[in-house]
């Protein structure tokens, strides 16, 4: 079974994903890019927060891992589904300075969690992308040995989608709000109704 969906994901506030590296003297983190320098989230993270969700929707439906690792895979066996990176769209790339525009340095303090107060000479800069900005991302590819469970895994999955409210780190500091909308839902080539998913669960 072929399976295409897409979907949208627009930053209701800054968000934070590193690269690992930073700029000397400058920021301490600095956001993942692409080989035109473009801001982008990785399909790795994309992936692993959709199944911690749908994870824990799946424990409260009292499932069992079998549709979860149908979706994702398991650390032995890769899953059938590839989560694309979320990109900008070409239409927004298009636009003249977003370079320069896709992002900002926000500068904080470390915390020590215990006492609750501030670390000392523990200041620290990190880029985050800027809150109003969309990305396109895409999950696809075939489901093998189709089973009569598939369309609760596929439900898990939308649900997972429709519920992430957070990407990124920050959270605790009000970085990494989105909204998540579904724009194409295809099986085998037909275009499906996602309420139809969500009512199987």
């Amino acid at each position: 079974m072929q399976v295409n969906l897409q979907y949208r994901i627009t930053l209701l506030a800054p968000l934070h994903i590193g690269s690992g590296f930073g700029v000397a003297g400058v920021i301490n983190s600095a956001l993942v890019r692409n080989h035109a320098d473009f801001v982008y989230i990785p399909g790795s993270s994309l992936k692993g927060r959709l199944r911690s969700n749908a994870l824990r929707l799946s424990r409260q439906l009292k499932y069992g891992h079998n549709l979860i690792d149908s979706i994702f895979g398991t650390p032995q066996n890769k899953g059938s589904l590839r989560f694309s990176d979320a990109h900008f769209d070409d239409l927004i790339t298009s636009l003249p300075g977003l370079k320069s525009y896709q992002a900002s340095t926000i500068t904080g303090v470390g915390i020590e969690r215990r006492r609750r107060i501030s670390q000392e000479q523990h200041l620290f800069t990190k880029e985050h992308a800027v809150e109003g900005l969309e990305f396109v991302a895409n999950i696809g590819g075939t489901l093998e040995n189709v089973s009569s469970g598939y369309p609760k895994g596929l439900g898990l999955l939308i649900a997972s989608l429709v519920f992430t409210d957070h990407l990124g780190g920050g959270k605790s500091r009000g970085f990494g709000k989105v909204r998540i909308t579904i724009e194409q839902f295809v099986l085998d080539g037909t275009s499906q109704d996602l309420q139809d998913f969500l009512n199987i669960l």
